[in-house]
């Protein structure tokens, strides 16, 4: 019985594990493939990641101009730049000697932009370039993430994330992030102790 039981518990553990890695895959919050397909909306936690991996899936012919900036222009509308095909390449704190690195990255991924828009920001780096000096700061790096789906199966985090995603599109299904999260352990004991009380419904279950 005990192996039934087991037998049992590790089905359903896999059809929830599964259901939540589709989910994630279709929601597609960290942009590993095409973003979100369900309502259009991604929830973005870190734009330097979520961009680079929604560039990495584009050909150099995708974009002729490049726009860089801080968090003031996260929310440019690049269609409105009508006479290119823009990128916007900006993300919060962002710094000129990022800047310069990310543009290198664009480079070395085959672009080859007709323009290129950057965010005068009042740095010491930028009154530097300004005044014709070179840049003294150490040189910032591009972070390219790996393809990796497995925090689409196994990170909670990554499921918040997700769900967020739907809700902020839907504010009126929008409810406090514990309730969600004490709803869902609270489902998940009760099916447990059923389960145990009731094992001839685990035996059943595992001979179908």
């Amino acid at each position: 019985m005990a192996r039934s039981y087991l037998k049992t518990y590790f089905t359903l553990l896999f059809i929830c594990l599964l259901a939540v890695g589709l989910f994630n895959f279709v929601v597609d919050p960290l942009w590993l493939h095409n973003g979100n397909q369900l309502t259009g909306f991604t929830l973005s936690t870190n734009e330097r990641i979520a961009k680079t991996n929604l560039l990495r899936q584009a050909s150099p012919e995708s974009y002729d101009c490049f726009i860089f900036g801080t968090s003031r222009l996260t929310l440019l509308n690049e269609s409105a730049f009508k006479a290119n095909r823009c990128f916007n390449y900006s993300f919060s704190q962002g710094e000129l000697e990022e800047f310069v690195a990310y543009a290198k990255f664009v480079k070395r991924r085959g672009f080859r932009p007709n323009k290129i828009y950057i965010e005068i920001i009042h740095t010491p780096a930028a009154q530097a370039l300004v005044s014709g000096d070179t840049l003294s700061s150490p040189a910032a790096e591009v972070v390219v993430p790996e393809t990796d789906f497995r925090p689409y199966f196994f990170s909670l985090d990554t499921l918040w994330i997700s769900i967020k995603a739907i809700l902020l599109k839907y504010p009126r299904l929008m409810m406090p992030w514990w309730i969600i999260t004490i709803a869902g352990y609270t489902i998940a004991i009760f099916m447990g102790l059923f389960l145990l009380r009731h094992p001839s419904i685990s035996l059943n279950l595992s001979k179908k």
